[in-house]
């Protein structure tokens, strides 16, 4: 089974992606010339046609296609220099002006209502640009466990031969098979998930839980990925018997997402570690603590916001997959806990989250430690 990729080949594949995504639009340079030609020809058929007719409101082709094309300040220069020229031509055709105010009125509210457009134009192409890179990077994140499957369902073939068979390599293959579906089961879930979330509509399945027994699920779930990554995974927890009151497969997913990103940006041989214990009386905490490349200082308050991952990925930095820190920190605040980067240097990143205790075990009963 092939090695899965580092973060410098996932940034390199990406980049590569994004560039072929985008490789057929025209230069930005080409676009101004066309938005100046547009512009001029606006301009020049509003000094033609004079007060007998109105275009204005094509003054609102080159302010569009500037927004959508070359950015927000773009389309607020082109809504300025249009409405200027047609106060131009305003002012020097109309010679019969009972008030001479009311041109300047009249730019003041087209200036606004050009302005307006150039907002919403350049806000809708940056959603459809954040749409477009998210849905590549979610896409990337599916691939490695999809092909784990196919090679275990190709393992399992090759082997159905009676000359060939071996029982033990067919439970590896399923194996293989069956931890790969549950690790794209959970990235398809968290994605499912994060829209209930963000409008506070997920309806929490709360239950007592042992610590134990979530960091089982997750320990397992992510196995396969650490195997490929010849990453070792280390467990330290106390009180593993200790009684959460959290949702059982939300708080699992949280910690495959975070063991996840830790483990895809540490280097082969490294070590990922998690530790759990009881904090502060009341809370249980998780930390996760890696060897990978870090989190820029200037990136640690940005990257549990929803799109600045997209971003921060954009610009090789290692913050996770997909929406997977967002995805934790709405899992998170859902249950009533908090999740923070503790710290983040050269030599690795420590994740930290708390989730609330059971009320027996934060009663002090049932608690083992």
């Amino acid at each position: 089974m092939s090695s899965s990729p580092s973060p410098e080949d996932k940034g390199g594949t990406m980049s590569g992606k994004r560039a072929g995504a985008y490789s057929g639009e025209p230069p930005r340079l080409l676009f101004a010339g066309v938005v100046g030609l547009l512009l001029l020809l606006v301009w020049i058929l509003d000094i033609v046609s004079g007060p007998r007719l109105t275009i204005s409101l094509f003054y609102l082709l080159p302010v569009g296609l500037s927004a959508w094309f070359l950015g927000l300040w773009a389309g607020f220069i082109v809504a300025g220099v249009s409405v200027g020229a047609w106060l131009f031509t305003e002012l020097s055709t109309n010679v019969t002006l009972s008030e001479p105010l009311v041109p300047y009125l009249n730019a003041a509210i087209r200036l606004g209502f050009f302005l307006v457009v150039a907002y919403g134009v350049s806000t809708l192409r940056a959603a459809r640009t954040r749409q477009a890179e998210l849905t590549t990077f979610i896409i990337h994140d599916l691939r490695s466990p999809l092909a784990s499957i196919m090679v275990s369902l190709q393992l399992l073939r090759e082997g159905n031969g009676p000359a060939s068979r071996s029982p033990e390599k067919d439970r590896q293959a399923l194996e293989i098979g069956l931890k790969s579906a549950y690790y794209m089961e959970s990235l398809i879930d968290s994605l499912l998930d994060l829209a209930r979330l963000e409008a506070g509509r997920m309806p929490l399945q709360h239950e007592e839980v042992a610590a134990e027994e979530l960091l089982a699920q997750a320990m397992d779930q992510v196995a396969l990925i650490a195997g490929r990554q010849r990453v070792d995974l280390q467990l330290q927890s106390e009180g593993e018997q200790t009684l959460l009151s959290v949702d059982r497969a939300l708080t699992v997913r949280v910690l495959v997402n975070l063991l996840s990103n830790a483990i895809s940006y540490s280097p082969g041989e490294a070590t990922v570690t998690l530790r759990a214990r009881p904090y502060e009386g009341q809370m249980f905490l998780f930390r996760i603590q890696d060897e990978g490349p870090g989190i820029p200082q200037e990136w640690q308050r940005k990257a549990f916001q929803k799109f600045e991952q997209v971003r921060a990925r954009r610009a090789g930095i290692a913050v996770g997959s997909g929406l997977g820190l967002a995805y934790c920190r709405m899992a998170v605040e859902a249950q009533s806990g908090k999740i923070w980067i503790e710290q983040s240097s050269d030599t690795g990143a420590v994740l930290c989250f708390t989730l609330p205790l059971a009320e027996t075990t934060a009663d002090g009963e049932d608690v083992a430690l």
